[in-house]
């Protein structure tokens, strides 16, 4: 059997950017130390610390390379408390990734913010500093300083401020 990779979607109250050392370490005790995975998230250092953006929120991606994990790999994330489900195109049959996919994501990852910049007009909220957890609105963008410009309303104020590309998540 050529390895695959598999889709794993997280469990609601688990996010990726709060929750990755606890991620990792439930990933290595239902499949074991050595098994290979990917969590797609972009990590910078801002404000003395390393902040942490995920760039598919909400799921993690597993290499299985053998018939009797991919046969067994439902009962196996059963046991995780972390892992909802496989993702699946239809049922009992999962989205599997390539190596070549899985690459293509990877770089993604590690590339500069470039085309990831929400629209002026969307909805964001602060990650960290003295506006955190703060619903804004994007008013600008600096693709240069890699950086928006929000707008916070607080009891009939507003309030203009810059915030790092990784400092904002889009919330609806």
């Amino acid at each position: 059997m050529n390895s695959e990779w598999f889709i794993l979607r997280l469990c609601d109250h688990i996010q990726v950017t709060t929750h990755l050392d606890y991620i990792v370490s439930d990933l290595k005790k239902i499949f074991g130390q050595k098994v290979d995975f990917y969590i797609p998230i972009h990590t910078e250092f801002a404000h003395g610390k390393n902040i942490h953006l995920a760039i598919f929120e909400g799921y993690v991606f597993v290499k299985v390379e053998t018939a009797e994990v991919k046969k067994n790999l439902k009962s196996i994330i059963y046991r995780s408390s972390v892992i909802d489900c496989i993702l699946e195109k239809a049922p009992r049959v999962p989205y599997t990734l390539t190596q070549e996919e899985i690459d293509q994501f990877k770089n993604t990852g590690k590339s500069t913010t470039d085309g990831c910049y929400p629209e002026i007009g969307a909805k964001v909220q602060t990650i960290d500093g003295v506006l955190k957890g703060m619903d804004a609105v994007v008013i600008g963008v600096d693709k240069e300083k890699k950086a928006v410009q929000i707008r916070v309303t607080r009891r009939c104020r507003e309030v203009d401020a810059w915030e790092k590309l990784f400092n904002i998540k889009i919330i609806d």
